[in-house]
């Protein structure tokens, strides 16, 4: 697995580090790519997942959110706390894809209710990214 390298950005007033990670995984058909999406962020905010614009010739087979997303970013965590969320999708790639081939998670940032606004600012998060590892994806 390649090691994350999370870069933080702000999201609407939000700070949001965001990385992509090849995880090993057991051998996939040739033309597939798993990849995990990892975003930390502080409580009271949270990430929703709102799209995967992948490149043309590129699909997504299947996207699931980790199941310890509900417990590190439980409603009454601690404010200030880590909030770290992975999504890991299963793709198709392209015939031809490059490792330079652009890719864009969109994450709507989202705040527990009854949140004081000095504490969380809604927004939207963008993640541009190209696919980590060798040549030919």
């Amino acid at each position: 697995m390649l090691p994350p390298l999370l870069l933080a950005t702000a999201a609407g007033a939000q700070q949001v580090a965001t990385a992509v990670s090849r995880p090993v995984t057991p051998v996939l058909p040739r033309g597939q790519a798993v990849i995990d999406i990892i975003t930390v962020t502080r409580h009271p905010a949270f990430l929703e997942p709102s799209a995967l614009n992948v490149p043309e010739g590129a699909r997504i087979l299947i996207s699931t959110a980790s199941p310890d997303n509900a417990r590190t970013c439980a409603r009454g965590a601690p404010i200030g706390s880590e909030c770290r969320q992975t999504v890991r999708v299963t793709l198709q790639l392209p015939p031809h894809c490059r490792p330079d081939d652009k890719y864009e998670a969109l994450f709507q940032v989202a705040c527990w209710p009854g949140t004081p606004p000095s504490l969380c600012k809604p927004g939207i998060h963008r993640y541009l990214f190209s696919l980590p590892g060798e040549a030919g994806c």
